[in-house]
């Protein structure tokens, strides 16, 4: 007996593979989620996230910026420029070293709500080294955290660093900030709806060519 399968079929096979690859190769580190609590960041208190690497490259980092709960509060309602994005590798807290910086927020522009910031180019990174980000600016702003008084990230924390030392010192709560590393090999995740929909496409057609060919 001939099994014959239409090649729209086969597209449609091939193209959902993908798709279902993709969404297993993503290895960005996802720990976002819409805050319940803002801290307070910025001007003099430098405080940024520790994370262990899960991808070679990292192109930037998703945060929420501002505090909904407190729009008119000027310190932390939001962002303005000038800002640099900063990674440190953080293997030694006590003797963090830079790796890249570049202006993510240009003079006088504002950034409020869940932010994306990239760097100028991927920067390489080592998997299960550990690493900080900050959001270096003068401006006063909030920026989102998973919980108040508790450890959601299990391999780093919110985190501080000394202008003068450099030293980088963790919350003592180890709570985390609402965060995604992004990077450039991860690919994007399909909605649900799309992976529904070409599910839904593939079946149609796998009945439409069994119709077909039982004909012939």
């Amino acid at each position: 007996m001939k099994i014959y399968i239409h090649k729209s079929v086969l597209i449609l096979f091939i193209l959902f593979s993908i798709l279902f690859i993709a969404h297993a190769s993503a290895t960005t580190i996802n720990h976002l989620d819409i805050p319940g609590v803002y801290d307070n960041v910025g001007g003099d208190s430098d405080f940024g996230q520790t994370f262990v690497a899960q991808d070679n490259l990292l192109s930037g980092f998703q945060v929420y910026i501002g505090d909904p709960t407190r729009p008119e509060n000027t310190l932390v309602n939001e962002l303005i420029g000038p800002a640099d994005l900063i990674l440190y590798n953080a293997t030694n807290l006590l003797s963090p070293f830079e790796i890249a910086r570049d202006t993510v927020v240009n003079s006088g522009s504002i950034v409020n709500g869940l932010s994306t910031f990239l760097f100028n180019a991927p920067v390489a990174t080592e998997i299960g080294t550990k690493y900080f980000f900050i959001i270096l600016a003068d401006d006063n702003y909030g920026i989102g955290l998973q919980a108040q008084y508790v450890s959601t990230y299990g391999y780093g924390a919110e985190a501080r660093i000394n202008e003068n030392t450099l030293e980088i010192t963790e919350h003592e709560l180890e709570r985390d900030l609402s965060f995604s590393v992004l990077s450039p090999s991860a690919q994007p995740v399909p909605e649900p709806s799309t992976m529904l929909l070409l599910g839904t496409g593939l079946i149609g057609l796998a009945g439409w060519g069994r119709k077909k060919f039982k004909k012939n």
